[in-house]
């Protein structure tokens, strides 16, 4: 895997043919991330390998890796600050991408592209690129039309053509959640972040565990910024369960991270500040954002535990380090949180310096938050130095930005996606549990009606035993031949002591209420042998008779043992005891 522009450039050097023109154009745009230069170079480098190369690739993959390095200059030519040739270099690159006839690849092109923004943290332009990739994955035969993308990923899934194509649109989905989220669309990005999880829910490739988790923790991070603490802690703990399946070192390392957030939601702020250390003291995995992320925390941390002034160092520490500056949004959190310890420590003049310059940056990443931080900061500070004027200009232009954010309209869109997200989840459970439960219900209605036939032959069996029974006592008072006699009552009685019957009553009505034994125990005291049959008698709905029949003792006998099942059961006169069984 590839993860910076140094290994890029190591393989495509030593590398020949197709190869060397595929690191070539990783290479370019890996550029992005170090130095803007290098990737303006490396970018038209690659377009001369590509003029240069004949018919060495195939013409869509030309176009498109062409299409590419378009979108690298694009990007080095707004860093540069000129937005008019950033302009047409974008609508060439889209030209090219939207014209292609392998509509999938043009897709992942799009999704190359908009990660190559949010290197930048360019997120509008990253929305307006991915809004073309998702109008294309709109179209109802994609998952039907031919193309080389299959080629190149067919090693990540093993389930075929459906999920890689599902894999593609849980990426676009993310990226556009992510972006909605920077620019302040809070609304949309829970609904991108949902629809992406329903298309998680229909894949089983392990790969989906780390995608799975990712929009987990971005759902965490948009419910943080909404307050809504609850959802942001069901959201961390999914996140952290697939975190832990995906055995991603990256994702793990975020883990203890979203758990100091959601402490310091609820204002422990002292394992907040055990966690930050002891990530810092680690590296954080060597992730800058992660540092710069754990220092604005940290500095939090420190403030709201009245010491000012190591939260100013802290933050101070973290401004002066290149690798954390290098990032603009990185850099608007921590000048954000600077600004508070500035005031805290009533150094004025330093806080509304970085407040103007937070301002200047938000507003160029459309950094919604970081524009009301910057307008709230320099309200605050006009006002203590007698300002009035500016203090309410700066005031209004933050409440108008935070209506626009954090409006009650807002909060009722993110429900209504949720909703969206568990109907759509919850229709095909809602179906396959529909039909278990028809099928369960035709089998209890056969066990039933098994039972009841059953029950009518053990009753009339025992009646035919009991009447000849009578009539052979009957006969042997009047006479008959003792040896005859004694040898029919013998041989009933071996009949009528046979347990088959009962054995097979209670196959059938355990099976069907296999833990009615436990249930009962737990409700009254201890029960005997006998008095546990005649419960399960009474809760298949056997009469009295049945029941002394079925175990071959006298009516009064159950009679007796039902008053004993009540008052150990302790039910009133009013409740019916076979009732009260059956429902257990």
């Amino acid at each position: 895997m590839i993860i910076n522009a140094q290994q890029a450039r190591s393989i495509y050097q030593s590398a020949t043919g197709v190869q060397r023109l595929k690191y070539q154009v990783i290479h370019a745009r890996m550029c992005l991330r170090e130095d803007k230069d290098e990737a303006r170079r490396a970018a038209e480098a690659t377009l001369q390998a590509l003029e240069a190369s004949g018919e060495l690739l195939a013409p869509v993959l030309q176009e498109l890796a062409h299409a590419q390095m378009l979108f690298v200059l694009t990007n080095c030519a707004l860093s540069d600050g000129h937005p008019d040739r950033a302009a047409a270099l974008q609508r060439e690159a889209l030209a090219i991408t939207l014209r292609s006839p392998d509509k999938v690849l043009a897709v992942d092109t799009l999704l190359k592209a908009a990660v190559n923004f949010d290197m930048a943290e360019n997120y509008p332009r990253m929305l307006d690129i991915l809004s073309h990739a998702l109008q294309i994955f709109e179209c109802p035969d994609i998952f039907d039309l031919p193309s080389l993308y299959f080629d190149g990923v067919s090693n990540q899934l093993a389930s075929g053509r459906e999920e890689t194509l599902l894999l593609l649109r849980v990426r676009l989905e993310y990226n556009s959640a992510r972006a909605q989220f920077k620019c302040g669309h809070c609304d949309q990005a829970v609904s991108h972040v949902f629809r992406a999880i329903a298309d998680c829910d229909k894949m089983s490739a392990p790969i989906v565990h780390a995608y799975r988790a990712a929009l987990y923790m971005l759902l965490a991070e948009v419910y943080l910024d909404l307050g809504c603490s609850v959802k942001a802690r069901d959201a961390v703990e999914k996140f952290e369960a697939s975190a832990r399946k995906s055995a991603d070192p990256v994702l793990l390392a975020k883990i203890e991270f979203f758990w100091a957030l959601i402490y310091a939601d609820r204002c422990d702020f002292t394992r907040v500040i055990d966690i930050c250390r002891t990530a810092l003291a680690s590296n954080c995995s060597g992730l800058p954002l992660m540092r710069c992320r754990y220092n604005e925390l940290l500095s939090r941390a420190y403030r709201a535990t009245a010491q000012a002034r190591k939260a100013l160092t802290v933050c101070q520490e973290a401004l002066q380090d290149k690798e954390l500056a290098h990032g603009r949004f990185s850099r608007c959190l921590l000048l954000a949180e600077s600004i508070r310890n500035l005031e805290h420590c009533q150094q004025t003049s330093k806080a509304r310096r970085q407040a103007l310059e937070l301002l200047e940056s938000a507003r160029a990443l459309k950094f919604n938050k970081g524009c009301i931080e910057a307008h709230a900061a320099l309200s605050r500070l006009y006002a203590s130095g007698g300002k009035a004027t500016r203090a309410l200009q700066h005031a209004q232009e933050a409440q108008s930005i935070a209506g626009r954010q954090y409006s009650a309209a807002v909060y009722i869109r993110v429900a209504e996606a949720e909703c969206r997200y568990k109907l759509l989840h919850s229709h095909e459970e809602a179906r396959l549990q529909l039909l278990r439960n028809e099928r369960l219900e035709q089998e209890l209605r056969t066990r039933d009606l098994e039972i009841e036939r059953l029950n009518n032959q053990l009753t009339a069996k025992t009646s035919v035993i009991e009447s000849a029974r009578r009539r052979a006592c009957s006969s042997r008072r009047n006479g008959a031949a003792a040896d005859d006699w004694r040898e029919l009552i013998v041989d009933l009685d071996q009949d009528r002591d046979d347990k088959d019957a009962w054995r097979v009553f209670a196959d059938r009505f355990f099976a069907r209420n296999p833990d009615f034994n436990e249930k009962l125990k737990e409700l009254g005291g201890i029960f005997s042998a006998a008095e546990l049959k005649i419960c399960a008698l009474c809760a298949a709905r056997m009469s009295i008779k049945d029941s002394a029949a079925l175990l071959l003792v006298s009516e009064s006998a159950v009679l007796k043992m039902r008053w004993r099942i009540r008052k150990k059961l302790q039910l009133r006169r009013s409740q019916n005891l076979a009732g009260f069984l059956a429902a257990i």
